[in-house]
């Protein structure tokens, strides 16, 4: 990610150069997924990244993931 060619590469996806510095623009890039199955008896999700599953319910979001960041104790422990 910090090779002067995937730091070209970058920069030509971002609309900001993170302020020319070529280690910023390779350490604010990832991926992030989310997704929700559904059958007739159950949900199940699965997330990765910063993304987030959310069920509304009459106006009511209810949380169905987690976030997997480094601050949240379960997911330091994990790492």
């Amino acid at each position: 990610m910090r090779t002067p060619a995937v730091i070209k590469e970058l920069r030509t996806y971002s609309q900001d150069d993170m302020g020319g510095s070529s280690t910023n623009i390779a350490m604010a890039t990832g991926c992030t997924a989310c997704v929700a199955m559904i059958t007739k008896d159950e949900i199940i999700c699965a997330n990765s990244g910063d993304s987030r599953c959310v069920l509304a319910r009459k106006g009511v979001a209810i949380e169905m993931s987690e976030d997997h960041k480094p601050d949240n104790a379960g997911e330091r422990s994990r790492i």
